[in-house]
């Protein structure tokens, strides 16, 4: 925090000045050489108490505890300051309690220099301990001190705008350093740690608290001073997370935001208007991921991830170059499930009646059982078609269901329907599209419901493999206009087939990244579900509101919400507990900081 200069040192500044240049006016032009040795000798003292007392720091008057110790007020000559603190240590059960001194002092310059910048007054004391005999190590223990000038508005004003800053640096600091312990000082406890970095200790004679205390002169260092090492070796850390950019506090970039791959693995959503960046970070994420050795699958809907799937030697399959068999059951050995989960996927699409669903599934239960017994097809699809039409009809309403069905299937064997449903020379081995990278150009295909059910078949056929294999390495699916498969659904309404696959999957280390425009728009369960959750701008107030509920945002962040820069959004998710602004990286380069977040 600037200090404000007393008034008096101008006073007595202006003095010296007007007696040195009524000295100079009585004295003879001619004879100036005769007073330099007196002249010289007065600038120089000018200059020197000049500088004194620009730099004299304030003068103490007390310290006074406010509500329960939990904050000290300082009271200076020109002005009243409420302080609180927090002390912050590596948590004693991690693994990390032993953090390599250069990157901890790295990493956190740039956090507390953003802080600085955004206009919190803060105090960062960092005491580093040996960690042992020849051990590039340290053991960290650093005191935060926010101070906030008690203005007009009184103390209570100030004390909440104090607590939000606390309250705000605290979230970022859990999300930054997930390691280290935060614990607030309040009474003795900030008084003990205050003492160690204030000034004027006379002041105490004065102060209104029991233990010895100094008055705190928030600062940082306006220099570089690395800590000493023979050698820095990269954290390994850094090896083990997702980079996603930077954290934004009061509109500046405070720290790099690196999140543990196991955040990931418990499914992702992803929210935003069009153009706000959402299919942006998804890739950002699918290329960090791959960074990491981990494989995906993407089911994009617009054929936007091509560039990246080429980047990362991934394979491509659109629209001629790849076939599914929606009949039998390839991955699976229980036959009744398979029947049950195909017919709901065609229930999903179809809103199939009570009766439709029944025929369907007798029909298809018939053609698989004439399969088993050697009577198989060349064309499965065809084959079940044809088991539909020959099906005997008791009643009217019979032959209404039938041909019901038939209207929505038929389609399915022609045209560019017939490429993807029965081209049996390009059926898809599930087993090679979880091995490396996998990207399914879906754009091409025309009719959305057939978009929507060659994505569901490729899910019910990456989970029946699951169901016989299970894998120790997490893989991930990045599913793009995720509403389509998981639309919104009244609570009292049974789960469709995808949403049951949605919460099946991470059972198996399949871990889900659902991009979509709104949130309203997916069931409640799968946005309950979700366990990262990432926010970019929604200017629909309705969107907005839903999405404080979801992620907790305050009323400044649902304003922020509507108004946010692309590539800027809000992210949330378990272990930590208040939503974080920040900037993602795209492509190696942050989003613009030109813009006002």
């Amino acid at each position: 925090m600037n200090q404000k200069i007393d008034p008096t040192y101008f006073v007595f500044l202006i003095v010296l000045l007007i007696l040195a240049i009524k000295y100079f006016a009585v004295a003879s032009p001619f004879s100036f050489h005769s007073y330099f040795p007196v002249v010289l000798p007065l600038i120089v003292f000018i200059i020197v108490i000049t500088l004194f007392l620009l730099k004299r720091p304030k003068s103490i008057k007390s310290i006074l505890s406010f509500d329960d110790e939990k904050y000290f007020i300082v009271k200076t000559d020109s002005s009243e300051l409420i302080i609180g603190g927090v002390l912050i240590s590596p948590e004693e059960s991690s693994e990390l309690s032993s953090i390599k001194a250069d990157d901890y002092y790295r990493r956190v310059q740039s956090f507390i220099s953003g802080i600085l910048k955004s206009g919190v007054s803060l105090t960062c004391v960092t005491h580093v301990s040996p960690g042992g005999a020849f051990e590039d190590s340290a053991h960290l223990t650093q005191l935060l001190i926010v101070s906030r000038k008690i203005g007009r508005e009184g103390i209570n004003e100030a004390m909440k705008m104090l607590e939000t800053d606390i309250e705000k640096i605290k979230s970022v600091y859990n999300t930054a350093f997930p390691e280290l312990k935060i614990v607030r000082l309040s009474g003795e406890k900030l008084v003990k740690y205050l003492n160690r970095i204030l000034i004027e200790k006379s002041v105490l004679e004065k102060s209104k608290v029991g233990c010895s205390a100094n008055l705190l002169v928030p600062h940082i260092p306006n220099y570089t001073s690395p800590l000493p090492s023979n050698s820095y070796i990269e954290n390994g850390r850094e090896k083990e997370t997702i980079y996603l950019g930077s954290i934004i506090f009061s509109g500046s970039k405070i720290s790099p935001l690196r999140l543990k791959v196991g955040m990931f693995e418990k499914h992702v959503a992803i929210y935003g208007s069009t153009g706000s960046g959402k299919t942006t970070t998804a890739k950002h994420i699918v290329r960090e991921l791959a960074r990491l050795g981990y494989s995906f699958m993407i089911l994009d809907w617009h054929n936007e991830y091509r560039h990246l799937a080429e980047e990362l030697n991934g394979r491509i399959l659109g629209l001629g170059s790849f076939a599914l068999d929606i009949i039998n059951p390839i991955e699976s050995d229980n036959i009744s499930e398979h029947v049950a989960i195909v017919t709901d996927i065609f229930d999903q699409i179809y809103n199939f009646t009570p009766s439709q669903s029944y025929m369907f599934r007798e029909v298809l239960l018939q053609t698989l059982t004439e399969n088993t017994l050697g009577i198989k097809a060349y064309d499965p699809l065809v084959s079940f078609i044809d088991t539909l039409e020959k099906w005997s009809i008791k009643s009217f309403y019979e032959n209404e269901t039938k041909f019901a069905l038939l209207r929505r299937l038929r389609p399915l064997v022609t045209g560019q329907n017939r490429e993807i449903f029965c081209n049996r020379d390009k059926l898809i081995s599930i087993k090679d599209v979880l091995e490396g990278i996998t990207v399914f150009e879906l754009g091409d295909i025309i009719e959305v419901d057939m978009r929507k059910l060659t994505s569901l078949f490729i899910l019910a056929l990456l989970y029946e493999f699951r169901l016989k294999n299970r894998s120790e390495k997490c893989h991930f699916i990045v599913l793009e206009e995720a509403h389509n498969m998981l639309p919104y659904r009244r609570r009292d309404s049974p789960l469709t087939i995808a949403e049951k696959l949605f919460l099946e999957m991470r059972k198996f280390n399949e871990s889900l990244i659902l991009v979509s425009q709104f949130p309203s728009q997916i069931s409640p369960e799968i946005v309950k579900s979700t366990g990262l959750k990432i926010s970019h701008r929604i200017c629909e107030g309705e969107e907005s509101r839903i999405l404080m509920d979801i992620m907790g945002l305050p009323q400044e962040g649902y304003d922020l919400l509507k108004r946010l820069p692309p590539g800027y959004g809000f992210l949330t998710a378990e272990g930590i507990p208040k939503p974080i602004l920040l900037s993602i990286d795209f492509n190696g380069k942050r989003a613009s900081a030109s813009q006002n977040a």
